[in-house]
């Protein structure tokens, strides 16, 4: 018998839109630690029963959530599918080639892709995100805290559509990094002093 679908999609910026340098640099403090929040939030939700996960396949936390989405249906859960709801043809024109070739890797193992508008408009990113949302429910955000753009009026549109959410303020990321790197630290320490 086939399960139910349990539907969550992700909203959050482009690399510019983080309050650090980003990188998909594992040797990067930031990096790391949000990689490791996001395959930590998707694997939650799998144990909840979420199932179907959607992204808008754009640079930053969409490729982000799709990799980890990707990475554990490859390692632990292969029931899991990943949707890419495409706002237009030809979204990654203006990107860098690592950009695209990551994208193309994307789009090749994902279970679904949905092009929501036929051309590009101003409106089409827009159009995208209420896709996933009103299909979605479960929105999880990461959020810059600026009141403008997309991810806000994204996260104020899964609000006012009463979905479930769990926001993450990446500000707080660089604080929880550094008390992680210097926990490492000290049980490190801990470590030499008790071969010693």
């Amino acid at each position: 018998m086939e399960q139910p679908l349990k539907i969550c999609c992700v909203t959050g910026h482009r690399p510019q839109g983080f309050p650090w340098e980003y990188t998909r640099d594992p040797a990067d403090l930031y990096a790391s630690y949000y990689q490791f929040v996001m395959e930590r939030e998707v694997e939650n939700l799998i144990k909840e029963g979420y199932n179907y996960f959607i992204c808008g396949g754009a640079c930053g936390v969409d490729m982000d959530f799709a990799d980890a989405v990707l990475f554990l249906k490859e390692r632990r859960y292969p029931h899991i599918q990943l949707e890419i709801a495409i706002p237009c043809p030809e979204q990654d024109k203006y990107w860098s080639e690592t950009d695209k070739l990551f994208y193309k890797d994307i789009l090749a193992q994902a279970d679904k892709k949905v092009l929501v508008s036929e051309k590009p408009s101003r409106f089409c990113f827009h159009k995208r995100n209420q896709y996933m949302v009103d299909k979605s429910d479960f929105v999880l955000v990461f959020w810059n805290e600026k009141e403008k753009g997309g991810t806000y009026s994204t996260y104020k549109y899964a609000q006012k559509k009463g979905k479930k959410i769990k926001c993450h303020l990446l500000h707080r990321f660089p604080v929880f990094a550094e008390a992680e790197r210097a926990c490492q630290k000290r049980l490190l320490k801990m470590f030499k002093e008790n071969r010693k």
